[in-house]
C-alpha cells in the first residue's frame, strides 16, 4: 500500500510541475478534483464497499480513498519527492 500512496504523490508533482512548464495548460482546480475523484475510485475501500463487503484495512494494497487523495495533494503542493516517502511515516 506503501508503494501505491508513493505513486499517487508522485502523480501529485508530475502534474504540479506539467502545470508550470506548461506541459499541461491551463489545469483547472475542477481538472484536479477529476484526478483526485479517480484515483479515489480505484482505492479499497470504495471496491470492497461497491463488492458488498466492509472495508477491511489489513487486506489494503491501494489505500483509502482518503489517503490516495492526500497522498496526490502532498505532491501536488509541495512539487518535492521528498515529501513522498510512505516508508518512514506513520501518517497514512
Amino acid at each position: 500500500m506503501r508503494v501505491e500512496l508513493q505513486v499517487d504523490c508522485y502523480a501529485g508533482i508530475w502534474a504540479s510541475g506539467a502545470e508550470r512548464t506548461g506541459v499541461i495548460e491551463d489545469l483547472t482546480p475542477a481538472d484536479i478534483e477529476d484526478g483526485l475523484d479517480a484515483a479515489a475510485t480505484v482505492s479499497d475501500d470504495r471496491i470492497q464497499s461497491s463488492m458488498g463487503q466492509s472495508p477491511h484495512c489489513h487486506t489494503f494494497t491501494h489505500g483509502t480513498s482518503a489517503q490516495r487523495q492526500r497522498w496526490f495533494a502532498k505532491g501536488y503542493e509541495s512539487e518535492n519527492p521528498t515529501t513522498c516517502d510512505t516508508f518512514s511515516t506513520n501518517d497514512l
